[in-house]
């Protein structure tokens, strides 16, 4: 039962107990068929959600991850019961049968924060296009597009921007498969600074793009813990500029692999998660070799650990309760780093206190972040 084989059953056959030998038989639970209950939603497909198949031993790690794959979907409803099997032949099968509400849906969200800066534009305005499970694969696609409240109202009033840069866009899709989940991001954003001359003001802007395809893959799992791990290819490029003049030399183009390694407890009393990866930079996407590299002060073949960790629990104080977390994040550079991969810290999303126009960086760092409330 602890292994979650819930419907496998082991047996004591007739038997001579004076040769001081006991025999067992284990007659083993497995999947007869997998069906949608009468009367659910049929807004979805089975096929990559349920890791258990017509045959496979009935696991209930695999209905658990199950859940997780339909539940993924905003508003879905989902229950799976163990039935006896219609029609089976032989000892020990099992229906796996699905009761699932949901459906397509279009979710619009707007956000409006002081979370900028003057380069970005010190109140960011984002409105996101949610299309959840499109392809009834409990399936997930987003669009997000940022830009300036000043930006905005210049547009209201049918004002043009002069630097239409500013701002940006986020695109990613998702799609699970069993154990597994495939996703695809892109983004692309851009800022403006005022740089002052000695006989006039100078506009510095630039913009940036990154790509990920990323695979993750549960490795185990029980009631309480999960170990996942990853893969993912990336690519990042930015260009910066003065007024119209593009500033060559600070042009950066880098595509390489990413492995990583995920760790989380999840009980009624603690919450632990880890996580470790390995970066590396190659020559994917005709990456552009670093200028620093003539310096040995940074490089686009990236060779970088990184890990991070959290926990958090509740307190209880009397008849209240306190809600505790801390978390650390650090990395260590196996080269040096240029600007874009360095780490860093500052901004109200790292320590508190320091403001979005300031930040330290390095090629090495740790981080620690404590909170109660």
């Amino acid at each position: 039962m602890d292994a979650g084989f819930i419907t496998t059953r082991v047996l004591v056959p007739p038997q001579d107990l004076s040769k001081g030998v006991l025999e067992l038989t284990i007659v083993p639970g497995r999947v007869h068929a997998v069906r949608l209950r009468e009367g659910s939603s049929d807004q979805v497909r089975l096929l990559n959600t349920l890791p258990l198949k017509p045959g496979d031993l009935l696991n209930l790690r695999g209905m658990e991850q199950a859940l997780e794959n339909l539940q993924r979907v905003p508003g879905a409803k989902v229950d799976i019961q163990v039935e006896p099997a219609r029609d089976a032949t032989e000892p020990g099968m099992s229906d796996l049968v699905v009761s699932y509400e949901g459906k397509r849906q279009v979710r619009i969200q707007f956000q409006v924060d002081d979370s900028g800066s003057a380069a970005t534009g010190r109140y960011p305005l984002s409105a996101t296009l949610s299309l959840d499970h499109a392809l009834l694969l409990s399936d997930l696609f987003y669009v997000t597009v940022n830009r300036d409240v000043h930006w905005a109202a210049t547009a209201v009033r049918s004002r043009p921007d002069p630097h239409p840069s500013i701002g940006g866009h986020v695109l990613h899709y998702s799609l699970p498969w069993g154990y597994s989940q495939a996703s695809i991001t892109f983004s692309r954003n851009g800022y403006r600074q005022v740089v002052a001359g000695a006989t006039r003001d100078y506009i510095y802007r630039g913009t940036s793009s990154n790509g990920e395809i990323k695979l993750a893959h549960m490795l185990w799992r029980n009631q309480q813990f999960k170990a996942q791990a990853w893969a993912k290819l990336f690519g990042r490029s930015s260009r910066n500029y003065i007024d119209d003049t593009e500033v060559e030399v600070q042009r950066r183009r880098v595509g390489g692999w990413e492995l990583g390694l995920n760790l989380k407890r999840v009980a009624a009393d603690v919450n632990a998660e880890a996580e470790v990866s390995l970066k590396r930079g190659t020559g994917a996407f005709h990456a552009l070799q670093a200028p620093e590299e003539a310096f040995g002060e940074g490089s686009s073949r990236i060779r970088l650990v990184q890990g991070s960790a959290s926990l958090s629990g509740v307190l209880p104080l009397g008849a209240s309760r306190l809600q505790l977390s801390t978390q650390w994040r650090g990395q260590v550079a196996l080269q040096p780093l240029i600007s874009q991969d360095r780490f860093s810290i500052g901004g109200r999303y790292t320590v508190r206190g320091f403001g979005s126009e300031r930040t330290l960086s390095a090629d090495h760092g740790l981080l620690m972040r404590n909170e109660a409330e």
